[in-house]
């Protein structure tokens, strides 16, 4: 079982979850969850660690904030 958590979030991320939650044909709590279960895996078991140095880029941070960068890309959508 889990623990029930109560969030105020964004509008604009609240559209995200939704939207997400619309296309795989799931509710935004499921969603939801499994961005947040994304998050709070330690770094050692995050598959996109192995792209890390795969790619030139100018950031010297990506390995480290690879998450965030996404949820920026999610956030622009």
């Amino acid at each position: 079982m889990g623990h029930t958590l109560q969030l105020n979030i964004p509008d604009d991320v609240y559209e995200v979850l939704r939207s997400r939650a619309e296309q795989q044909g799931t509710t935004l709590e499921q969603v939801a969850e499994e961005y947040l279960s994304r998050s709070a895996m330690p770094l050692e078991e995050d598959p996109l660690l192995r792209l890390a140095g795969v790619l030139d880029s100018d950031l010297g941070d990506v390995a480290e904030l690879h998450d965030r960068y996404i949820g920026q890309g999610l956030l622009k959508r």
